[in-house]
């Protein structure tokens, strides 16, 4: 079950963030967040080339890393201005419950797992920096009843407790859970503090007969 929510910062009407869900060709689900430098037009532009090129990779067949690379490469060709955007990758396997994390400078996940919470968090850089470039990975596994959390930076206030508080006590679906995040993100912010919010919830459900 995926919920998704997406907010501008401040007035502008385009967002820096940009994001994919879809159901690969060997069955997994993935998705997809990138956070482009700063905020407006030109942050829209470097987050949506950045996931739409990597997803199309992936598509077309290529490994995570290859498919980083290529984009990796496009961002650094794209100008001579510096151009940088976070990829945040989540590979889940609705047959397992394993899923896969790769992160370029992407922001922490947060995972509930049989009723536990804990951060997913891999020091690493965006793309559009450096011609070598490698994801940060982790793997952990997901059963019925729990929840994956990926955002983007715009999300994390304070030192993230409320998050965790949120996830503990959630009983409704993904959806109602990714706008209970965002409408807690900006209820914390403080006066100028503003940036785009990305907001992605996977919940876990047992398959039906």
């Amino acid at each position: 079950d995926l919920g998704a929510v997406q907010k501008t910062s401040g007035e502008s009407k385009l967002c820096g963030d940009y994001f994919e869900c879809f159901r690969n060709a060997d069955g997994s689900d993935m998705i997809v967040i990138s956070d482009g430098m700063g905020t407006g037009g030109r942050a829209a532009v470097d987050s949506a080339m950045a996931a739409n090129l990597f997803s199309t990779l992936i598509r077309a067949g290529l490994s995570c890393e290859a498919a980083l690379k290529i984009t990796n490469s496009a961002l650094l060709a794209k100008s001579k201005e510096e151009t940088l955007a976070t990829l945040d990758v989540a590979r889940l396997d609705p047959y397992s419950g394993q899923v896969s994390l790769y992160k370029a400078g992407g922001a922490p996940c947060f995972v509930l797992r049989k009723g536990r919470t804990a951060v997913l968090e891999q020091t690493s850089l965006p793309a559009g920096i450096l011609r070598d470039i490698h994801f940060a990975s982790a793997q952990t596994e997901l059963t019925r009843g729990d929840i994956l959390l990926m955002v983007s930076d715009g999300v994390l206030v304070d030192d993230g407790e409320w998050i965790h508080k949120a996830l503990r006590s959630w009983r409704g679906d993904a959806q109602g859970l990714a706008e209970y995040i965002c409408a807690l993100s900006e209820s914390r912010r403080g006066a100028g503090r503003a940036d785009d919010i990305t907001v992605i919830c996977a919940a876990v459900h047992a398959a039906e007969n």
